[in-house]
């Protein structure tokens, strides 16, 4: 009998979507060539501040949330509103879970609600964390401590947690936390897409510059600001033109003082597959580690070489195809390149079948 796993994602699977959407996807065509079936944990969604305070009070009042409420959040110095978001998210996650019929196992994706590997093991699930990031290193940096010590704590609640990057599996693994490593590699229909573009590269001219991302991303945003301001300085010395293309990248428009630097914004996936088929070379410029991880492996598949500083480049080192800067001078010094078409980089086969196995194994010992 085919078994079904919760899978509290954090994007929506899908091809056509942005990096986080990409990541998401990866997961569930693992999970499919696990032969599982796959539930997507169902939760309220609230529109405006005040539904979210409302439900949160709501959730504290009750008698069967307030003790769980106390003993994992009122243990530690935590602001009011803090409390109050952790009332509802418990609350919500209590419901979602209580209503699952299949394995008891929580694929947690959308590791930023702190409360649900708490809930799942109250419930006697085995707990898979797969983050994105390590959320406190997205957040602005005065909150970092605070969110780095309570991201720390939920992680280690879970049986394993399969990072997106070595340098994160490491940082875990020396808080004593049971960390694997599963990187980015597109699932098959993306991969598809982006072949289709690395054969229209061998014969379609080459002509501008490429930066991709979604700006919508705080330390993305940052790369991108840093990389433009560098840009500016050698387009004094340089003549070339930037294409900036990604969901809401028109924040980046005050940043770009010359018309050699155009913003797309977000683009359809045929206009996506012509700016990869007609660029020279991508760049890709992170100033904190977190970001452009799933940029990277899709931009070498479809053939384009890629230029990184090595904050960016962390965990792809292994790639041909990533030229690495650390300085101005370095970046300049790469521009006036030409590159071959880098190799097609190698499918983790080893990783996802840790993955696969490691699933496996505790649905079939986590059935309800």
């Amino acid at each position: 009998m085919t078994q079904t796993v919760l899978i509290d994602a954090f994007y929506t699977a899908g091809i056509n979507g942005h990096g986080g959407d990409h990541r998401t996807s990866q997961l569930f065509e693992l999970l499919e060539q696990a032969n599982l079936k796959i539930a997507v944990m169902e939760k309220p969604r609230f529109n405006t501040q005040i539904e979210r305070y409302q439900a949160g009070f709501k959730a504290l009042l009750n008698y069967k949330t307030l003790p769980f409420v106390v003993k994992h959040s009122l243990s530690r110095i935590t602001p009011p509103a803090e409390i109050v978001k952790f009332g509802f998210q418990s609350q919500i996650y209590s419901e979602a879970i209580k209503q699952h019929n299949g394995s008891k196992v929580l694929i947690w994706e959308t590791t930023k609600h702190s409360t649900a590997p708490y809930i799942a093991k109250q419930r006697g699930f085995k707990v898979i964390a797969v983050p994105h990031n390590l959320d406190c290193f997205v957040l602005p940096p005065q909150h970092f401590h605070q969110n780095f010590d309570q991201e720390i704590e939920s992680l280690r609640a879970a049986q394993v947690v399969f990072c997106i990057s070595r340098e994160e599996q490491w940082l875990l693994k020396l808080r004593g936390i049971n960390a694997d490593f599963l990187p980015y590699y597109p699932p098959a229909s993306i991969v598809e897409r982006l072949l289709e573009v690395r054969t229209l590269r061998k014969t379609s001219p080459k002509k501008n510059l490429l930066i991709l991302g979604s700006a919508g991303n705080i330390p993305t945003f940052q790369g991108m600001v840093e990389q433009i301001q560098w840009l500016h300085h050698l387009r004094e010395q340089q003549a070339f033109t930037v294409d900036i293309v990604g969901y809401q990248t028109q924040l980046l428009q005050p940043y770009c003082k010359h018309d050699d630097f155009v913003v797309h914004g977000a683009v359809t996936p045929e206009e996506l597959n012509q700016f990869l088929t007609h660029a020279t070379v991508a760049l890709v410029h992170q100033k904190a580690a977190a970001g452009a991880l799933t940029r990277i492996p899709e931009l070498l598949i479809a053939g384009v070489p890629l230029i990184a500083n090595s904050v960016a480049a962390r965990s792809a080192y292994c790639f041909s195809g990533i030229h690495c800067y650390d300085t101005l001078p370095e970046l300049a010094a790469l521009l006036l390149q030409s590159f071959e078409m880098p190799d097609l980089p190698q499918r983790p086969v080893d990783a996802e079948k840790r993955f696969i196995e490691c699933v496996r194994q505790m649905t079939d010992s986590s059935q309800v």
